[in-house]
């Protein structure tokens, strides 16, 4: 019988390319894996899976719309901004979306788009047709959560409020020639702060636990660290004293966003809280990039699809890079006229699993 499957991704961080026109590495894109990420769809596309109902549905951060270093003001994101950043992202991953639309195009495949929050210039409708356009399909997006069969699917920056962004003020028009993006704090600081220390440490980002790195630093890279150190005060100042019309911020949100710079993003409390209140079986977050699995009670757990770029743990046990392309295999069983809140045998699978891809003889390392 045909078979009925949905694959949960997110957090690609897709950018403008691994390498520029010149050859040279571009500091800022995270995601080098265009091949391995097609092959995971022509798999879902073949022998045993060919003919049957397939939906992929991406949770969050897909593309990295966040990524504006060059412009003179990068937080201030308009819809032809964001559009030009979707554009750029097209030709830096030609071979992914080429992927992408052949297999969203297949009879029976669907494509479901959960918004991050890198990934908030969807929120236009230029940004969201481009799309369309780009895949040869109608994709469905998402604004923050989408649900079925007992499964609760977010991308989860909305449980930190640092990336917190207000449903019922996402634009910001006053006094402006044209909408642009009420930004939170989290992003603001990526394209004011983050982007540009990582033009000069790629890695500075990926790194777990930061205050390990901190403290190597301070050893290590005393210039670079306590430059950088000095620059992040500036922004917190700057962001509660000085008034900017694309952004809105308080005391109070600081101090929420400085409580959490040294804990490492986590998602478990918000998963339980939702399962322990609602008839969901199993809840899916993204935006920590560690994948995960936690059985909270019986037939009620919590899975987040990690990511696909890089971590670098500083920690003893599990020092030293590394990169897991997980992923989350939803799989429904034959068809019964038994529903699932009645029959446990009828419910669907969430399984995470590590795509391995073909086998390789050689891998770049740089």
């Amino acid at each position: 019988m045909p078979r009925k499957i949905k694959l949960v991704i997110s957090d690609m961080h897709l950018g403008r390319g691994y390498w520029r026109e010149d050859g040279s590495r571009n500091p800022l894109e995270d995601f080098n894996h265009d091949d391995q990420f097609a092959e995971l769809l022509e798999y879902y596309s073949a022998k045993e899976f060919r003919g049957g109902e397939a939906e992929l549905i991406i949770n969050g951060d897909f593309a990295n719309l966040l990524e504006g270093t060059g412009e003179d003001t990068p937080e201030i994101i308009s819809e032809g901004v964001a559009l030009n950043r979707l554009e750029e992202i097209f030709r830096g991953h030609p071979r992914l979306f080429d992927a992408l639309r052949d297999f969203v195009n297949r009879e029976h495949h669907s494509i479901r788009y959960v918004i991050g929050n890198h990934d908030c210039g969807f929120y236009y409708p230029r940004v969201k047709r481009a799309l369309d356009q780009r895949l040869a399909t109608k994709v469905q997006f998402v604004d923050f959560v989408c649900s079925f069969d007992g499964f609760l699917v977010e991308h989860g920056h909305q449980h930190h409020p640092s990336n917190w962004y207000n449903p019922r003020r996402m634009f910001l028009t006053k006094s402006l020639p044209e909408p642009i993006l009420n930004l939170p704090w989290g992003a603001l600081f990526v394209l004011k702060v983050l982007n540009p220390i990582k033009l000069k440490r790629p890695y500075v980002d990926k790194i777990r636990p930061f205050g390990t790195y901190i403290t190597w630093g301070l050893i290590n890279d005393i210039g670079f660290t306590l430059g950088t150190m000095m620059k992040i005060a500036y922004y917190f100042i700057t962001l509660n004293f000085i008034h900017q019309f694309w952004r809105e911020s308080r005391i109070r949100m600081t101090w929420n966003v400085l409580k959490q710079v040294t804990v490492q993003p986590d998602l478990d409390g918000a998963a339980r809280e939702i399962l322990r209140r609602s008839r969901y079986h199993t809840v899916i977050f993204g935006h920590t990039h560690q994948y995960r699995h936690v059985q909270f009670w019986k037939n009620k757990e919590y899975l987040n699809t990690g990511t696909w770029i890089d971590n670098i743990s500083l920690d003893v046990e599990n020092l030293g890079r590394n990169v897991v392309l997980s992923y989350i295999l939803i799989d429904y069983p034959e068809p019964s006229s038994a529903r699932w809140e009645e029959d446990e045998k009828a419910r669907p699978r969430a399984q995470l699993k590590a795509w391995q891809g073909h086998w390789r003889i050689t891998e770049d390392l740089a």
